[in-house]
C-alpha cells in the first residue's frame, strides 16, 4: 500500500494496530463511517397481549447469531432479539467451550468479518 502523499515515492507499509486497543479504535472509527442508515428503517410493532414485537427472533447467540444480529443493525433493522439457552453473561462460544487467552482459528481465513477489514481474524 502506498502512502499516495507524494513523500518521494517510498512505499509506506501499514504495520497494523499494535495493541487490541488500538484495533478496537480502528473497529470504532469503521463502524461510524459505515453503519447506515442512522434509523431503524421497520415500523415497530406491538401485540395486543404480549406488548412490542422483534422484528427478527434469532435462536443462538453464539458467533454466528451474534454476526446475523450485528449485519442486520448495520441495515438499519436493531429491533432484534437473540436467544441462547446458556444462563446470562455466559451466552455465545466463549465461555462454554473455548478457554484459550487466543484465537484458535487459521489466519487465512476472514471469518464473520462482513466486509470489515478489522474485524477479520488476521487484524
Amino acid at each position: 500500500m502506498t502512502d499516495g502523499g507524494g513523500s518521494g515515492g517510498e512505499d509506506a507499509i501499514d504495520p497494523g494496530p499494535r495493541s487490541l486497543a488500538a484495533l478496537e479504535a480502528r473497529l470504532r472509527r469503521d463502524l461510524d463511517l459505515l453503519v447506515q442508515p442512522a434509523r431503524d428503517w421497520v415500523r415497530p410493532r406491538r401485540h395486543a397481549e404480549h406488548g412490542d414485537m422483534p422484528d427478527v427472533a434469532i435462536v443462538g447467540a453464539g458467533m454466528a447469531g451474534l454476526t446475523v444480529a450485528f449485519a442486520l443493525a448495520r441495515i438499519g433493522i436493531r429491533n432484534v432479539r437473540l436467544f441462547d439457552r446458556a444462563a446470562a453473561d455466559f451466552e455465545g462460544p466463549w465461555f462454554p467451550f473455548y478457554r484459550l487467552e487466543t484465537l484458535c482459528s487459521p489466519m487465512h481465513l476472514a471469518g464473520p468479518a462482513l466486509g470489515l477489514p478489522n474485524l477479520t481474524f488476521r487484524a
